[in-house]
């Protein structure tokens, strides 16, 4: 999967439930629920502490598309889920939901970087196929 086939296919997760377009509050909730999906499978693998080092990577690595979004200190004291939550909060629609993009596309990257391709591939799988077969999309599955 390519990183503009994850973008898409971040892009059409936060925007399953179309009655929610231009609810900020709408989107922050999906992608929050799509970062905590995916820290449940990471997490057993690379640990809290490096599962909020990568992130805090991908938000630093994020800024130039997401200028809006505060900078993530690892080791602060607030879970990094309350601190996105509260973040995207505090966008516009649009700019929230092109930050989450960008955020989870590079902290993507970063996780295939050090763990490969075709594992990201089953997580991403393992983590996200539920909530698009929830809402009634297969893109995901006719993308493998």
């Amino acid at each position: 999967m390519t990183t503009d086939d994850r973008t898409k296919l971040i892009s059409q997760l936060l925007a399953l439930d179309s009655p929610a377009t231009g609810n900020t509050s709408a989107v922050t909730d999906r992608a929050v629920w799509l970062w905590e999906r995916l820290a449940n499978q990471l997490t057993p693998l690379i640990g809290q502490m490096g599962f909020e080092s990568l992130y805090a990577r991908a938000v630093h690595f994020s800024q130039s598309e997401c200028r809006g979004l505060p900078a993530f200190e690892f080791g602060q004291e607030i879970d990094f889920l309350q601190k996105l939550r509260q973040d995207l909060l505090g966008l516009e629609y649009d700019i929230a939901e092109r930050c989450n993009t960008a955020l989870l596309t590079r902290f993507i990257e970063l996780v295939a970087a050090m763990i490969g391709e075709a594992l990201v591939g089953h997580i991403l799988q393992c983590a996200w196929d539920e909530y698009s077969a929830q809402r009634g999309t297969r893109e995901f599955q006719n993308d493998k």
